[in-house]
């Protein structure tokens, strides 16, 4: 047996037993409270850092350029929040829910983040990968439509679409500001 790790053990569980006979009561010490350090402060980053700090961790967020920095490959202001990924449909319920957090952060923080610019997606001869995503996307509640050549040719007729069997726009896809990059719980 290692004496360095039972002396911390007997130490740790004294200080316990003796703060409880102080305290009264086994229920108020209750569990530690685990520290996390969370490496990378981009989308995936963050959002794990947030939830775990809302989930009672003590949490330190790093990052080599710091939170929101224009190295990040989910920084910038060209970042979209898109549900379209074909069959997949764990990838749409994840980033619908992605959108339900956004708006609910908005209110939370009374900051506007989350900006409506719609997308056109212009689909090739093989667009068996947006028709699989369309029932998917429905189901997951995003408002989308399905335009025929002549539609899209109507709106934009700046673009050619005589390569391209038709297109669908959605509401959903958004741009993110510079502000909403790094904010506090």
């Amino acid at each position: 047996m290692d004496t360095n790790n039972s002396r911390r053990s007997f130490l740790k569980g004294s200080a316990i037993a003796g703060a409880t006979f102080i305290i009264g009561s086994p229920a108020i010490v209750g569990p530690p409270r685990a520290s996390v350090i969370v490496v990378g402060a981009g989308a995936f980053g963050g959002w794990s850092a947030l939830h775990l700090l809302r989930k009672g961790a003590k949490v330190i967020l790093l990052d080599a350029w710091g939170p929101g920095n224009s190295r990040a490959s989910s920084g910038g202001e060209t970042r979209v929040i898109r549900t379209t990924y074909g069959p997949e449909l764990l990838y749409t319920q994840m980033a619908t829910r992605a959108l339900q957090l956004w708006q609910e952060n908005e209110q939370r923080w009374n900051l506007k983040l989350f900006f409506r610019t719609g997308v056109l997606w212009m689909v090739g001869t093989d667009d068996s990968y947006e028709r699989a995503a369309m029932p998917l996307t429905k189901e997951a509640s995003v408002r989308f439509e399905k335009l025929s050549v002549a539609d899209c040719a109507k709106q934009w007729p700046q673009i050619k679409f005589e390569a391209s069997p038709g297109a669908f726009t959605s509401l959903i896809p958004a741009i993110l500001p510079r502000a909403a990059r790094a904010r506090p719980s």
